[in-house]
């Protein structure tokens, strides 16, 4: 058995800046896998170049930020189909169940097939699915996801978001309790096609990112199976998150050469998330 790592960016399509970080770090390093935001305003070139270099590219299903595909759907969206909530917005909403009543529902559905018809507008078929700030793991928009992507019937990996122990949580939103939860709920309901990483692993939440940290939170030595690394490279405006200078350390960690050495000694497999789905 191997121990394969899939080193997946999130955030693509809504940033040029960031755009550029992903794929620098996917001609220069270990990065070969992207979750795109195809509500971005840069999600067409981001496509195109990140196909041109063989990456992998899921759906980041968004939520939060920008406008949606499907159009106007309040409480989602406002009256022009901006987003309305934010993150933390939808958040507290949906933890106090706002997003399971029927017409909500129907909302989150539309928009998830909306955004994976753009996607194949776009010119690619995800090969897994996550949500931008995590919200594909949120009561309502979960089960909303698992009824589309079952009646697409296409193999995908979806994430499962599990925070290490005694880690900060995500930030502005909540303790990291509630998001492993979650991801333990989500977990519990994926069967054929859909499929999860063995691990999940994430850099630059709670510290600031260097080769140790990286390593040290990938699963210990006697793992095997499909390890997912979430990074966020590249600074871009929007958040203290994403204009902090740690987004643009963790594209420097991610382009040196090094770290695909350290990763081999360790055992470690490149990979992409579409090597896996036959398996």
């Amino acid at each position: 058995m191997s121990r394969w790592l899939v080193v997946n960016a999130d955030d693509a399509g809504l940033h040029r800046a960031s755009d550029l970080a992903i794929l620098e770090a996917a001609a220069r390093g270990v990065l070969r896998s992207a979750s795109v935001a195809v509500t971005g305003p840069t999600a067409p070139a981001f496509v195109d170049a990140a196909l041109a270099l063989g990456l992998g590219l899921g759906l980041h299903w968004n939520l939060t930020e920008g406008f949606a595909a499907a159009g106007p759907r309040p409480p989602l969206t406002d009256a022009a189909g901006r987003f309305a909530l934010g993150k933390r917005g939808l958040w507290e909403r949906a933890l106090a169940g706002g997003l399971e009543e029927p017409a909500t529902r129907a909302g989150l559905a539309a928009e998830l097939e909306a955004q994976l018809a753009r996607a194949a507008r776009l010119g690619f078929e995800p090969d897994h699915v996550d949500g931008h700030n995590h919200v594909h793991v949120l009561p309502g928009a979960r089960e909303a996801l698992l009824d589309v992507l079952a009646r697409r019937g296409r193999p995908a990996f979806v994430r499962v978001p599990a925070p290490a122990p005694g880690s900060g949580g995500l930030p502005g939103l909540g303790a990291a309790a509630d998001l492993a939860r979650l991801g333990a709920l989500l977990r519990a309901r994926l069967g054929a096609p859909l499929r999860a990483p063995d691990a999940f692993a994430a850099l630059g939440l709670d510290e600031p990112p260097c080769e140790a940290a990286l390593l040290a939170g990938l699963p210990p030595a006697g793992f095997t199976g499909v390890a997912e690394l979430m990074v966020h490279p590249g600074a871009r405006p929007g958040s203290p998150f994403t204009e902090h200078p740690d987004r643009e350390r963790e594209a420097r960690l991610l382009r040196h050469p090094g770290l695909r050495a350290r990763l081999a000694a360790a055992g470690w497999r490149p990979s992409t998330f579409f090597e896996h789905l036959r398996a």
